[in-house]
Protein backbone atom coordinates (compact mmCIF):
# COMPACT_ATOMS: atom_id res chain seq x y z
CA UNK A 1 0.00 0.00 0.00
CA UNK A 2 1.05 3.61 -0.92
CA UNK A 3 1.82 6.07 1.61
CA UNK A 4 -0.87 9.03 2.27
CA UNK A 5 1.87 11.13 1.28
CA UNK A 6 2.17 9.33 -1.93
CA UNK A 7 -2.01 8.86 -1.76
CA UNK A 8 -2.16 13.08 -1.12
CA UNK A 9 -0.27 13.39 -4.05
CA UNK A 10 -1.61 11.09 -6.56
CA UNK A 11 -5.23 12.60 -5.53
CA UNK A 12 -5.02 16.23 -7.73
CA UNK A 13 -3.04 14.54 -10.81
CA UNK A 14 -6.47 11.79 -11.21
CA UNK A 15 -8.82 14.33 -9.85
CA UNK A 16 -7.49 16.70 -13.23
CA UNK A 17 -6.96 13.87 -15.06
CA UNK A 18 -10.60 12.69 -14.47
CA UNK A 19 -12.35 15.90 -14.67
CA UNK A 20 -11.04 16.71 -18.07
CA UNK A 21 -11.55 13.30 -19.99
CA UNK A 22 -14.40 12.20 -21.87
CA UNK A 23 -17.01 9.64 -20.77
CA UNK A 24 -15.55 6.32 -22.42
CA UNK A 25 -11.75 7.33 -21.13
CA UNK A 26 -13.30 8.41 -17.77
CA UNK A 27 -14.97 4.84 -17.43
CA UNK A 28 -11.64 2.70 -18.40
CA UNK A 29 -9.55 4.98 -16.12
CA UNK A 30 -11.77 4.15 -13.13
CA UNK A 31 -12.15 0.44 -14.14
CA UNK A 32 -8.55 0.03 -13.96
CA UNK A 33 -8.39 1.68 -10.83
CA UNK A 34 -10.93 -0.34 -9.52
CA UNK A 35 -9.00 -3.72 -11.32
CA UNK A 36 -5.49 -2.60 -9.76
CA UNK A 37 -7.31 -1.70 -6.28
CA UNK A 38 -9.81 -4.86 -5.93
CA UNK A 39 -12.09 -3.50 -3.45
CA UNK A 40 -13.81 -5.84 -1.77
CA UNK A 41 -17.10 -4.07 -0.76
CA UNK A 42 -19.76 -5.80 -2.00
CA UNK A 43 -22.18 -3.65 -3.50
CA UNK A 44 -21.49 -0.85 -4.91
CA UNK A 45 -24.30 1.88 -3.54
CA UNK A 46 -25.68 4.09 -6.34
CA UNK A 47 -24.42 8.05 -5.59
CA UNK A 48 -26.61 9.43 -8.32
CA UNK A 49 -30.53 9.84 -9.30
CA UNK A 50 -32.00 7.39 -12.28
CA UNK A 51 -34.58 8.31 -14.23
CA UNK A 52 -37.04 7.08 -11.63
CA UNK A 53 -35.73 9.24 -8.99
CA UNK A 54 -36.14 12.37 -11.68
CA UNK A 55 -39.64 11.80 -12.98
CA UNK A 56 -40.64 11.73 -8.91
CA UNK A 57 -38.57 14.54 -7.82
CA UNK A 58 -40.67 16.50 -10.84
CA UNK A 59 -44.39 14.85 -9.12
CA UNK A 60 -43.89 15.50 -5.95
CA UNK A 61 -41.99 19.20 -6.43
CA UNK A 62 -44.06 20.29 -9.54
CA UNK A 63 -42.92 23.75 -9.10
CA UNK A 64 -39.26 22.92 -9.15
CA UNK A 65 -37.85 22.98 -12.67
CA UNK A 66 -35.28 20.30 -13.56
CA UNK A 67 -32.73 21.49 -16.06
CA UNK A 68 -29.88 19.91 -18.32
CA UNK A 69 -26.11 19.56 -16.96
CA UNK A 70 -24.85 18.17 -20.33
CA UNK A 71 -25.05 14.10 -20.98
CA UNK A 72 -22.05 12.94 -19.94
CA UNK A 73 -20.59 15.24 -17.12
CA UNK A 74 -17.71 16.57 -19.27
CA UNK A 75 -15.86 19.70 -19.01
CA UNK A 76 -17.63 21.79 -22.19
CA UNK A 77 -14.91 24.50 -21.76
CA UNK A 78 -11.60 21.75 -22.98
CA UNK A 79 -13.97 19.70 -25.02
CA UNK A 80 -15.84 22.42 -27.40
CA UNK A 81 -17.33 22.13 -31.11
CA UNK A 82 -19.41 18.98 -32.33
CA UNK A 83 -18.47 17.17 -28.83
CA UNK A 84 -20.12 19.60 -26.99
CA UNK A 85 -22.92 19.93 -29.29
CA UNK A 86 -23.42 16.18 -29.18
CA UNK A 87 -23.73 16.79 -24.56
CA UNK A 88 -25.83 19.59 -24.71
CA UNK A 89 -27.93 18.15 -27.87
CA UNK A 90 -28.40 14.56 -26.29
CA UNK A 91 -28.61 16.23 -22.52
CA UNK A 92 -31.69 17.83 -24.03
CA UNK A 93 -33.32 15.17 -26.13
CA UNK A 94 -32.81 13.32 -22.82
CA UNK A 95 -34.64 15.72 -20.58
CA UNK A 96 -37.11 16.16 -23.19
CA UNK A 97 -37.94 12.27 -24.04
CA UNK A 98 -38.03 11.26 -19.69
CA UNK A 99 -39.67 13.61 -18.32
CA UNK A 100 -42.04 15.18 -21.47
CA UNK A 101 -40.79 18.65 -21.54
CA UNK A 102 -38.10 20.47 -22.88
CA UNK A 103 -35.60 21.99 -20.02
CA UNK A 104 -34.79 25.66 -20.31
CA UNK A 105 -32.14 25.42 -17.47
CA UNK A 106 -28.73 24.51 -17.79
CA UNK A 107 -25.64 24.30 -15.22
CA UNK A 108 -22.28 23.90 -17.22
CA UNK A 109 -20.21 20.61 -15.54
CA UNK A 110 -17.86 21.83 -13.20
CA UNK A 111 -18.96 25.92 -13.54
CA UNK A 112 -16.49 25.56 -17.01
CA UNK A 113 -17.96 26.75 -20.36
CA UNK A 114 -16.50 29.43 -23.14
CA UNK A 115 -17.91 31.72 -25.64
CA UNK A 116 -18.88 29.16 -28.26
CA UNK A 117 -20.49 26.79 -25.68
CA UNK A 118 -22.46 29.68 -23.72
CA UNK A 119 -23.66 30.67 -27.71
CA UNK A 120 -24.50 26.70 -28.15
CA UNK A 121 -26.32 26.82 -24.54
CA UNK A 122 -28.10 29.90 -25.82
CA UNK A 123 -29.26 29.02 -29.14
CA UNK A 124 -30.92 25.79 -27.86
CA UNK A 125 -33.76 27.57 -26.01
CA UNK A 126 -32.41 28.10 -22.63
CA UNK A 127 -33.38 30.86 -20.70
CA UNK A 128 -30.68 30.69 -18.13
CA UNK A 129 -26.97 28.98 -17.31
CA UNK A 130 -25.32 28.74 -14.55
CA UNK A 131 -21.61 29.28 -14.42
CA UNK A 132 -18.57 30.19 -12.14
CA UNK A 133 -19.62 33.62 -11.98
CA UNK A 134 -18.17 35.12 -8.36
CA UNK A 135 -21.49 36.57 -7.97
CA UNK A 136 -23.24 35.49 -4.89
CA UNK A 137 -26.40 37.59 -6.00
CA UNK A 138 -28.57 37.22 -9.08
CA UNK A 139 -29.60 40.75 -9.60
CA UNK A 140 -30.87 42.79 -12.46
CA UNK A 141 -27.35 43.14 -14.22
CA UNK A 142 -26.43 39.48 -13.27
CA UNK A 143 -24.80 37.32 -16.66
CA UNK A 144 -28.22 35.45 -17.66
CA UNK A 145 -25.49 32.93 -19.21
CA UNK A 146 -23.06 32.65 -15.95
CA UNK A 147 -25.01 32.99 -12.98
CA UNK A 148 -23.45 32.02 -9.69
CA UNK A 149 -23.51 28.19 -8.84
CA UNK A 150 -23.52 27.46 -5.04
CA UNK A 151 -22.02 24.50 -4.04
CA UNK A 152 -24.10 21.78 -2.10
CA UNK A 153 -23.56 21.18 1.28
CA UNK A 154 -22.07 17.81 1.72
CA UNK A 155 -24.43 17.37 4.72
CA UNK A 156 -27.98 18.37 6.43
CA UNK A 157 -26.00 20.31 9.39
CA UNK A 158 -23.56 22.04 6.90
CA UNK A 159 -26.66 23.65 5.05
CA UNK A 160 -28.05 24.24 8.23
CA UNK A 161 -25.27 26.40 9.34
CA UNK A 162 -25.39 28.23 6.01
CA UNK A 163 -28.39 29.36 6.00
CA UNK A 164 -29.18 30.05 9.35
CA UNK A 165 -27.96 33.52 8.82
CA UNK A 166 -24.64 32.52 11.34
CA UNK A 167 -22.26 31.99 8.35
CA UNK A 168 -21.05 35.17 7.11
CA UNK A 169 -21.72 34.28 3.38
CA UNK A 170 -25.12 33.91 4.72
CA UNK A 171 -25.82 37.35 5.30
CA UNK A 172 -24.50 38.42 1.68
CA UNK A 173 -26.25 35.56 0.35
CA UNK A 174 -29.36 36.85 1.59
CA UNK A 175 -29.01 40.42 0.91
CA UNK A 176 -28.31 41.42 4.74
CA UNK A 177 -25.21 43.50 3.95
Amino acid sequence: MRSSIQRAQAWPVLHAHLLEALSAERTATLTEIERQLSPDIGAVPRLGMNWDDVRRLRDDYPLMEIGGHSRGHIDLRRHGGAVAEQEVDGCIEDLRRELGRKATLFAYPYGRWSTPVRSMVESHGMRVALGASDALRVGSGSDLFNLPRIEAPTSMAKLSFQTSGAYPGSLILFGKR
